[in-house]
């Protein structure tokens, strides 16, 4: 695990090819970027969980990352063949949905998993069956709906009553009917009618849609079209965008920008008005005081 601050990420549009990672953290050869989290504090009733592919997952306390070195610090102790599928912060009583490729998916209580240290290998979430594996991991929320993504760009959302609480370790339900058509499971993640969905693609491009356009479906359902791609460049990502973080943040940016207007104006006043009128005073000051020294010396003269 690395720590940098967003303020350090370079800014760049949309179609810029970006700044090479290595060139931020000090990665060592063959890693590669597993997830990312953004913290404003490392409080103590925070964990970080960690899936991995082969459906082991761990809880840790966020404080116990509190002190990251600059060379990165052991967030987890990985098996050989395996990597982390997802991770997620939660508040100590969440409810965690875990997705495989094959359409399987479990939701467990996320107390089900003690809290380790930062070293620990994890315990067992899923048992998967043949060469299936972990894809991603959702947390619940209130009021939401369970949104699947296959790697062909179909998509279905289901509510989340439809998929019990099991203990941890479990088979799981049936999630999506994947076949060749549709491909396998991409990702999962939990959103509400006001949200908005992003899909990514393998080669870059990037669409974005509501979420009330795609209707609620069964959890065998093969779901519809979301995105258009190929056999070459699948689906690689989704993610979601809450339309009211949006809204605030762009109301602090407009009180932002009318701010930065007001003390724009502000200076161009002082300096067209304030400062040549005391400028004028000045003058007229030092010219009465040297007139009134010239008399003054006319009169000690005289």
């Amino acid at each position: 695990m690395y720590k940098l601050k967003c303020y350090e990420l370079p800014e760049g549009s949309k179609s810029a090819r970006g700044t090479n990672i290595i060139n931020l953290l000090p990665m060592q050869q063959g890693e590669k970027l597993a997830a990312v989290l953004t913290v404003k504090a490392f409080e103590e009733d925070k964990n970080v969980v960690m899936i991995t592919t082969h459906g082991k997952i761990k809880r840790t306390s966020l404080s116990a990352y509190k002190n990251v070195r600059k060379n990165g610090l052991i967030a987890i102790g990985m098996d050989e063949g395996d990597e982390i599928a997802g991770v997620r912060l939660t508040n100590g009583s969440n409810r965690l949905f875990i997705a495989t490729k094959n359409g399987m998916a479990i939701r467990i209580d996320e107390n089900d998993v003690r809290l380790m240290s930062r070293s620990a290998h994890g315990v067992k979430a899923i048992t998967l069956r043949g060469t299936d594996e972990v894809v991603s991991i959702a947390r619940e929320r209130e009021g939401a709906s369970l949104m699947t993504v296959t790697e062909k760009g179909y998509g279905k959302r289901t509510l989340l009553s439809e998929y019990r609480i099991q203990s941890r370790g479990g088979l799981g339900l049936h999630n999506y009917k994947v076949d060749e058509e549709r491909g396998g499971v991409c990702g999962i993640k939990v959103v509400d009618e006001t949200d908005d969905l992003m899909l990514i693609s393998s080669d870059g491009v990037i669409i974005r849609l509501p979420v009330s356009q795609i209707r609620m479906m069964g959890r065998t359902a093969k779901g519809v079209r979301v995105m258009h791609v190929n056999d070459v460049n699948l689906c690689y990502f989704l993610l979601s965008v809450q339309k009211i973080i949006l809204i605030c943040c762009l109301i602090i940016h407009y009180i932002t920008y009318l701010f930065l207007i007001f003390i724009y104006g502000f200076c161009i006043f002082v300096f067209i008005f304030i400062r040549p009128y005391q400028c004028f005073r000045r003058k007229r000051h030092m010219q009465c005081c040297f007139w009134q020294n010239i008399e003054h010396c006319f009169y000690v003269a005289h």
